[in-house]
């Protein structure tokens, strides 16, 4: 799907273009930042949107799923949560959830809520892959496709820059970041692949329940359904392997010792089995001839097709490793895991409206997992023009809590202001808030303007 909301219009790498999509949660996110400046409008480009794209004109339309597997009159239908998430949430972000869920009871029975469970999941793969593991060439609607897309080989996947440098670090910046023994809230390569392992592993889960639950009875919905999130769940165990990967490709690269070309042979095998599940859920679901973007300048029609490329990739990638020579490890390895080190929990106050002239007061308090090595607020205009400038968040030892401001001189009329907070713990650990889970990962503060 193509998303353009206000001033923060942005066209999401066409993400969904084939594939089923339902979270709630996106959608209420997304209704919320739709009123910056009081705006009231948006638009959504829903899958089918690219179909044919790059095709002559006289060409006549190309079915996605097999004759066997149809089940709708027209295409569209198939996605018909997609549809009703979007027109009621963002109608009412409170919508009762018995607006979809009573339609998964009747369409799956007894399986419904864990295929809506599943595909839930399911919905987190694709925004994730765009904002934190997307190679910025593919960014335009034009030029990628993060379902069928497996970017390229694993040397130009590590060394290319992500699609979210705010929030995401790069496999490159890790591996340098690593070597200088530098902090970073940001979300490192191994956070992403760590939720990319866990989203993967939720929806099997609930696939499975599904299946079961469903036995003999199960429908074409309910096959090309499953055949969609496996497919998903499949690119989360793909990046969940090659993120990883990257990082420790670009260590070899920085340090010259080959165990970390070791490694990042071993983790882009498990990307490469990763995609041939991929082909294996499809399987004789969708035709292998799906044509949503110009073939000429990279859109696969298969991921049968694009595990091809990845394979030949592959093959290179040991090719190169072949001419590396080994040597003995002169000091011990970077550990690259993150797993077991928590970063401090921070909760925001309101900070209420801004004023010209005044110092606007922002405070954080750390609410578990203790011990900040440092804590910064970073703030911007609500401009796309502008960096985040930086200033340090001092703790109050008798009340508990960090406090920065943003100076009065900085606070214009001609625009409201964002910010958000990072921290860094003494264990290592990282991250920002507000946490882009649950809410926009940034605060907007009204500018009081006189009329």
């Amino acid at each position: 799907m193509i998303l353009n909301r206000n001033e923060f219009s942005r066209a999401t790498g066409g993400t969904a273009r084939v594939l089923l999509w339902g979270d709630p949660d996106y959608v209420r996110r997304f209704a919320e930042s739709a009123r910056l400046y009081d705006g009231n409008s948006f638009e959504v480009n829903e899958m089918l949107a690219t179909r044919m794209l790059g095709e002559p004109h006289d060409e006549q339309p190309l079915a996605i799923l097999n004759p066997r597997y149809r089940y709708f009159d027209y295409e569209f239908e198939r996605y018909w949560d997609f549809y009703r998430l979007w027109g009621r949430l963002t109608y009412n972000p409170q919508a009762s959830p018995d607006v979809w869920t009573r339609e998964f009871d009747a369409r799956f029975g007894t399986a419904g809520v864990h295929i809506m469970k599943a595909l839930e999941a399911a919905s987190k793969v694709l925004p994730r892959i765009v904002a934190a593991a997307y190679r910025y060439q593919y960014f335009p609607t034009t030029r990628g496709w993060a379902e069928m897309n497996h970017q390229d080989s694993l040397p130009k996947f590590a060394t290319a820059e992500n699609s979210d440098i705010q929030q995401f670090e790069s496999p490159r910046d890790e591996a340098g970041r690593i070597i200088r023994g530098d902090d970073t809230a940001m979300r490192r390569p191994q956070d992403t692949a760590r939720l990319f392992a866990e989203l993967s592993n939720e929806v099997l889960t609930q696939i499975g329940l599904a299946e079961k639950a469903i036995g003999s009875r199960a429908g074409n919905e309910f096959l090309s359904t499953a055949a969609d999130v496996k497919i998903l769940a499949g690119l989360a165990r793909y990046y969940a392997a090659r993120l990883p990967a990257a990082v420790a490709y670009n260590l070899y690269k920085e340090s010259g010792e080959p165990a970390y070309f070791d490694e990042a042979i071993a983790g882009e095998r498990k990307a490469v089995q990763a995609w041939k599940e991929i082909v294996m859920a499809a399987g004789d679901v969708y035709s292998e001839n799906l044509a949503f973007g110009a073939h000429a300048v990279g859109f696969r029609r298969h991921w049968k097709e694009e595990l091809g490329l990845l394979q030949q990739d592959f093959d290179a990638l040991v090719s190169e490793r072949a001419n590396v020579t080994d040597k003995l490890v002169a000091k011990p390895l970077f550990d690259l895991t993150t797993a077991g080190k928590t970063p401090p929990a921070v909760d925001l106050p309101p900070s209420g409206d801004a004023e010209p002239g005044r110092d606007l007061r922002v405070s954080a308090k750390v609410t578990a997992s203790g011990d900040v090595k440092w804590m910064r607020l970073r703030y911007r205009h609500l401009s796309q023009y502008e960096d985040y400038l930086t200033a340090d968040m001092i703790l109050d030892g008798r009340t508990g809590v960090y406090t920065a401001s943003i100076p009065g001189s900085f606070i214009d009329p001609k625009w409201d202001v964002m910010y958000f907070v990072e921290v860094v713990g003494k264990n290592g650990a990282g991250r920002m808030y507000p946490a882009l889970e649950q809410q926009a990962p940034y605060v907007i503060v009204h500018v009081k303007r006189s009329h």
